[in-house]
């Protein structure tokens, strides 16, 4: 039913690795990011960031954001930390457009997109990446059907 989501960000890295700075500090990459994602407020910015350089460390941030092609993990992980720090617009926008391919009315695929996307889990976004509906993932868009009253909508 869900194909694959774009996993969202590789801006990012670009406009890092565009910068030509010798080495990244976190203030730079904070910067950056915002750049790169308008939409993203001086929290969200600084939270993504943040949870990136914990888990890879600032020489490890910056070895990915210059990796050419970039790694499809670390855009995963990106993906995930920007869902994590509230950047959800671009996950909503996927969710709808792949509702509507698959015959949910278009006045009722932003009802049910918001309310998967407002319970989503990790293993929800797994099954957004994969493209492979798990049971809970399944009961979930059902609800969210019933709740917007898009079953058997024209």
């Amino acid at each position: 039913m869900f194909a694959k989501l774009v996993a969202l960000g590789v801006a990012f890295g670009l406009l890092l690795g565009a910068c030509g700075e010798d080495s990244l500090d976190r203030d730079s990459a904070i910067d950056s990011f915002s750049a790169a994602n308008p939409e993203a407020t001086p929290s969200q910015s600084a939270c993504v960031v943040d949870r990136l350089i914990e888990r890879l460390g600032l020489d490890g941030l910056d070895e990915q954001l210059g990796a050419d092609p970039p790694d499809p993990e670390f855009e995963e992980m990106q993906f995930r930390d920007m869902f994590a720090c509230g950047l959800e617009g671009d996950v909503r926008v996927q969710i709808v457009d792949q509702l509507e391919i698959n015959g949910v009315a278009p006045a009722d695929a932003p009802c049910v997109a918001d309310v998967i996307v407002d319970d989503l889990t990790d293993a929800d976004i797994d099954v957004l990446l994969s493209g492979v509906i798990s049971d809970e993932f399944l009961a979930k868009f059902i609800d969210a059907m019933e709740s917007c009253g898009a079953i058997n909508s024209p």
